[in-house]
């Protein structure tokens, strides 16, 4: 991806565990989330992190509650979108909007 289109976003949904789930694409994040209330839905199972860091605040309406959240647990997650499959260590975040973001670092991969 060149210059604007790194920012844009796509939304669209996949499969997690044989359930529907939201999946967002944003360049403009640098890490891959994880919403609490989809791993609650879903109920997966929560790795802790053996040195947890800090994100901070986001410029993002969506974020606005979150400051500077202390991060200490990912989540594995075996998704299928169309006839792509992967499974993704996404961090966990406190939001109920989402259900998966891939950030820049999964674009990258593809």
């Amino acid at each position: 991806m060149e210059g604007k289109q790194r920012n844009n976003c796509c939304f669209t949904r996949c499969l997690v565990n044989d359930k529907m789930c939201t999946l967002a694409v944003d360049g403009k994040y640098w890490i891959n989330m994880a919403s609490t209330t989809m791993i609650e839905k879903f109920q997966l199972s929560l790795v802790e992190y053996l040195e947890s860091y800090i994100l901070y605040s986001f410029e993002d309406p969506e974020f606005k509650d979150m400051v500077d959240v202390l991060m200490t647990k990912q989540v594995q997650v075996s998704f299928i979108l169309g006839e792509y499959e992967d499974e993704v260590l996404f961090d966990v975040v406190p939001s109920k909007t989402r259900g998966l973001l891939h950030g820049l670092l999964w674009q990258q991969q593809c």
